[in-house]
């Protein structure tokens, strides 16, 4: 009997706490799917069991339910291009959700610090390096990295072999972003790694997905991050992994640590010996980091630099080599621009003007974080005409911003065109946001876009006989795992040279 009873209970409790969520929480008024306002499992369905997909119903909710979409019982989607600078410009109040950021268990990172104003203090100490003089001044470095490709895809094409260069487009970023941090002599060097190091993208692959489990059973993140490694792998390889990436990390943040207590100097400044410089940071009003909150910056710089720039680079090469009427004129403009091939610069390629659609029409289709970016409202506000109480989350999403038809008609196409005429080109700026806008902007942008440009300029310079083998545009749909990464059955795209110059 008392079995019955307590089934009874549960049944009761949980048609209540529907009911409640449904028809009378504060975010009751907003319309979206039934069980998306009453439970965040029907978001898990998505982002979890069917591998980062939620984001592909956005535009079916957006044509059934308008432009304010309840997508979760306590997040409001926005899709109006009009609120994007309204939640993410330079002097706006609404914060980061720290319900959120807080999963990607790196708490204490830039991108996931929560108070705009703590952000900006500690932001103020990392921008000088990636400042544009400061990119300008590692200008020689960045294309070092490239070079290492190039010679690569040259001898494995003399061999008759493939060069998987979705892979070593993500070495650049990673070895780029390492020396930045660490200094050269930490640089992780996956471009001399005969697979370019990718089990980084396997393993962030295979941990990132765990923020939806947490999302869902938030007491089951701290008990799990702290669990030993030796136990981890027998309990569960997933978070073996997760436990595995931050030790690769502390290996190189406690060697800086140790540098700097020895008084060794590095080559050049890096960003970890500036930031772990005691005099400096307390010229911030902040304390000098720990080791753990080291270790969060890195993982963040980490998986930031890798996906996002290497996602760009991909998307560009393959529609180039795809399409041969893009790929004849983009050679012949950077032939015109470099008689010689030894002297591609980053400043000379950012002034080419096909170029400069290429890049930007490939960072349209890379969206750069593909998931919805929550912020929290800090008053009562409204857009189109529904009003969210104090403390409400609302996001919005390069997907739909990039993929706007009046924008970008026919989006998923891609066409350097569209960017070609200043003025259309000036109006299509406020719908790109692969690094989002604002205060909150990516702070590696700079680096991101001299890494893109660097790599397509050089290849395509380089190159004039390049093959994309065995790889088509729908291998490069992407899973959103806050990171876009493509699924995982999907052909890499590889690149061979069939000819000589």
């Amino acid at each position: 009997m008392s079995a019955t009873y307590t089934g009874i209970t549960l049944v009761v409790l949980v048609a209540a706490r529907i009911i409640y969520q449904h028809y009378f929480h504060p975010l009751a008024h907003i319309p979206g799917p039934f069980w998306a306002s009453v439970t965040n499992l029907h978001r898990f369905y998505y982002d979890y069991i069917r591998n980062g997909t939620y984001y592909r119903q956005f535009e079916r909710y957006q044509a059934k339910y308008g432009p304010v979409i309840r997508i979760s019982p306590s997040e409001i989607l926005l899709t109006d291009p009009t609120h994007y600078d309204k939640l993410y410009s330079m002097t706006t109040d609404f914060y980061k959700d720290p319900t959120f950021y807080r999963l990607t268990g790196t708490d204490d990172a830039l991108f996931a610090i929560v108070r705009n104003e703590d952000h900006s203090r500690y932001r103020a100490l990392l921008n000088p390096f990636f400042s544009r003089r400061s990119v300008l001044e590692q200008g020689t470095m960045v294309r070092a990295k490239v070079e290492k490709l190039l010679r690569r895809i040259e001898r494995d094409s003399e061999k008759g072999v493939t060069t998987e260069i979705w892979a070593g487009f993500r070495a650049i970023s990673v070895d780029v972003i390492t020396e930045y941090a660490f200094g050269t002599e930490r640089c992780w060097n996956f471009l001399e790694k005969q697979d370019f190091g990718i089990w980084y993208n396997h393993l962030a692959r295979t941990v990132v997905p765990m923020m939806y489990v947490f999302q869902v059973a938030p007491w089951l993140q701290k008990p799990m991050q702290a669990m030993p490694i030796w136990l981890a792998k027998v309990l569960n390889p997933i978070v073996a992994g997760m436990l595995e990436m931050v030790e690769v990390t502390r290996v190189d943040v406690e060697r800086v640590m140790r540098d700097i207590e020895d008084g060794v100097k590095p080559e050049r400044e890096t960003i970890f010996h500036t930031v772990l410089d005691a005099e400096k940071v307390k010229a911030q009003g902040m304390q000098v980091p720990t080791v753990q909150h080291m270790v969060d910056e890195a993982f963040g710089f980490l998986g930031a630099a890798s996906e996002t720039a290497g996602n760009a680079m991909t998307i560009c090469a393959f529609h180039v080599l795809y399409n041969p009427e893009i790929h004849k004129r983009l050679r012949a403009e950077l032939v015109q621009a470099f008689p010689d091939a030894s002297k591609v610069s980053f400043m000379a390629l950012e002034k080419l003007p096909y170029l400069t659609a290429v890049v930007k029409e490939g960072l349209r289709l890379s969206y750069g974080v593909l998931h919805p970016l929550p912020r929290v409202t800090p008053t009562t506000v409204e857009f189109n005409g529904k009003v969210l109480p104090k403390g409400s989350v609302v996001s919005m999403t390069s997907w739909l911003m990039h993929r706007n038809p009046e924008a970008f008609p026919d989006p998923e196409k891609y066409d350097p065109e569209r960017w070609l005429d200043p003025a259309m080109a000036f109006y299509l700026e406020r719908f790109l946001v692969p690094f989002s806008k604002g205060r909150r902007i990516c702070i590696g942008q700079p680096l991101a876009m001299c890494e893109v440009y660097m790599a397509i300029g050089m290849l395509f310079r380089r190159f004039d006989d390049l093959k994309a083998i065995d790889v088509g545009p729908e291998d490069l749909v992407y899973e959103d795992y806050f990171g876009a990464f493509h699924p995982k059955k999907a052909r890499k795209f590889k690149v061979m040279r069939v000819g000589q110059e």
